[in-house]
This record gives structure tokens, sequence and C-alpha cells, in this order.
């Protein structure tokens, strides 16, 4: 979808669900689908205030299995927090197991939690105890530091390099 288009479906959100995911068929679409929805969203939101729930998966630091060999979804899937860190906005990023684990409505109720207001500094007090630091990071506490920034692709340096660019610009005004 060309920006201009998704600029004008997000005029006025408040807050943005993912809930996105490639087939498992090629690299190609897990690059297209799950870390350019990411990518092209922020973009269009073209720095206007709001809230980003990303469902991701929970397997995303574990590079090495035969799925992310074959189709690099964890890597691309890494890659798109990786752009809602670097945005400055407020976020939660959900890496879900089974969806059958839980009742049924459990992950959408977590993303809509996390995008009001109130509950979200909450959850990330909260979730700073256990993880027992936070930081401004590209990557979740944690996780494994498997993915070094200097060896990703030139396009993902750039488009965080941008993000970050853009928060500085937005913290400086």
């Amino acid at each position: 979808m060309s920006g201009a288009k998704l600029t004008v479906l997000i005029i006025g959100a408040t807050g943005i669900v993912f809930t996105h995911g490639s087939d498992g068929q090629s690299k190609a679409a897990a690059e297209q689908v799950d870390y350019g929805g990411v990518r092209n969203v922020l973009e269009a939101l073209q720095g206007r205030p709001a809230r980003i729930a990303l469902m991701t998966a929970i397997g995303v630091t574990n590079r090495d299995g035969a799925y992310n060999r074959a189709t690099q979804i964890h890597d691309w899937k890494r890659r798109g927090e990786r752009l809602v860190r670097a945005s400055g906005r407020p976020y939660t990023v959900v890496r879900p197991g089974w969806f059958d684990y839980n009742a049924a409505d459990r992950i959408a109720r977590v993303t809509a939690v996390a995008l009001e207001e109130d509950q979200a500094p909450l959850a990330r007090a909260a979730l700073c105890r256990v993880g027992g630091r936070c930081r401004p990071s590209l990557d979740a506490i944690r996780d494994v530091e498997n993915m070094p920034l200097a060896e990703e692709p030139a396009q993902v340096g750039d488009d965080i390099s941008r993000r970050a660019r853009g928060q500085a610009d937005a913290a400086s005004v």
C-alpha cells in the first residue's frame, strides 16, 4: 500500500495494533510484510503521536532454528520490533506462543490494554522490576545479543537511524 493511502487511513489514530504476518513461504515476503508493514505505517504517521502495540513471535531471537534459516521471518519480525523501539513512541511488543494455550481473547486484550494511556506506564514499570533494568534499547530486556546492528542490511540501519533522528528532533522542539 502506498504511503499516501496509509497516511489517509491512519489520520487521527491514537493507537496502532500490528497483528500481521507473512505466509512463511519466502524471505522476500517476510521482509515486505513482517518488517515493511511496520516501517510503512511508522513513516505514514509522519511524527503524529500514536501508541504502538506490535505482536511478533516468541522465537524472534532464535536465529539458528530451521524455520528462521529458511524464511528469515524471526529476523524480520525482530527488525520490526527495533523500528518501533527506535521510534520513541510509547509501545508494547507482544511475543505470543501458541494462541490456543490461553483464553481466546487473551492476546487481543493485551494489545488493547497496551494502547490505554494510563495502563502502559504501569505495565512498563512492572516489567522493568522483573527484568532488572529498563534502558533505551533496540532489543527487549534479556534478548540474546545475536543480531548486531552493524551487521544488519543497510536499509535496516538507515530506517533505524531515521527513526532515532526523528525522535531526537521531536525531543528538541
